[in-house]
């Protein structure tokens, strides 16, 4: 295993350091749209720049899944297309084939291919349960790709990812009071005292390493941000310190993907001029 990734992992810490630091984000929230046009030219987020938003997403995600399929198990490259669909949601071309469902075709991925497309489907049928059905769907396959990734870390990440994701789907639930039975068999923690119990006694109710983001869920806080801050976290501390492996390769992914949507979200509200109380309290790199 080692072996097998030691080119990869050492060619993607090497391009790491090009991943932008607090400084130079502190930098772009506080320089004009302009300015951050012009230095994003000179990076390698220059199609963010070039292109219209929804092909600047794709096609970044895309050559950053082509890259990783050179190297990647298969098990790991399906996780993270399977991800990327959600991530994608927001630049999604209405009238077009989901570049994502292209890529499983080239990869020949029959079963992964039918889920996306099912997600697609589900997606355009728009009633009021579409966002349920999706989140629903997302936790069931996510669940099933938990159990059959090797490297623990990467189980741990992912297991990380589908307990916040369950969390916020739970709180939105209740929130909105919305019906939460289906969300009950899934056993990641306490699911049924959480359903059954008051908000407030929650963060007594989950595993310890929950409780920070779970409160800053509750605070009203950005709760995309929260699941974010929590992943970067868990990134840090487990991948970081791993010469070659799997985890190299799955870390510098979510890291590539999170700041390319930061990038992007930054650059339209300045671009829209949105007040930057409004939108800096979301940007990943200036909230950790």
């Amino acid at each position: 295993m080692y072996e097998r990734y030691l080119f990869s992992s050492t060619n993607l810490k090497a391009k790491a350091t090009k991943f932008i630091d607090k400084a130079q984000w502190q930098w772009l929230a506080d320089a004009s749209y302009e300015d951050c046009v012009d230095w994003l030219k000179t990076t390698w987020y220059k199609p963010i720049v070039d292109q219209a938003p929804e092909i600047a997403f794709h096609q970044m995600l895309l050559d950053e899944l082509s890259f990783l399929s050179r190297n990647l198990e298969e098990t790991y490259l399906k996780l993270l297309v399977w991800d990327s669909w959600f991530h994608a949601l927001r630049y999604r071309r209405e009238g077009l084939k989901n570049p994502l469902i292209i890529f499983a075709e080239k990869m020949q991925w029959q079963f992964e291919k039918e889920l996306l497309k099912t997600l697609e489907q589900i997606w355009s049928s728009r009633t009021s349960t579409t966002e349920l059905k999706i989140d629903v769907l997302n936790l069931n396959v996510s669940f099933e790709y938990e159990s059959s990734l090797k490297s623990e870390n990467i189980r741990s990440f992912w297991k990380l990812r589908n307990q916040l994701l369950l969390l916020k789907l739970i709180l939105r639930c209740k929130t909105l009071s919305l019906p939460c039975d289906e969300l009950s068999k899934f056993e990641w923690f306490k699911t049924k005292d959480l359903i059954a119990r008051p908000v407030e006694d929650w963060p007594s109710l989950v595993p310890s390493q929950l409780k920070e983001p779970l409160l800053r869920m509750i605070e009203g806080k950005d709760v995309d941000l929260a699941i974010r801050a929590e992943l970067y976290r868990f990134a840090q501390r487990a991948f970081k310190t791993i010469v070659s492996g799997p985890e190299v390769l799955v870390y510098y992914f979510y890291h590539k993907l999170w700041e390319i949507e930061d990038l992007m979200s930054l650059l339209e509200c300045k671009k829209n001029n949105v007040p930057k109380q409004v939108w800096q309290e979301r940007m990943l790199k200036l909230n950790v």
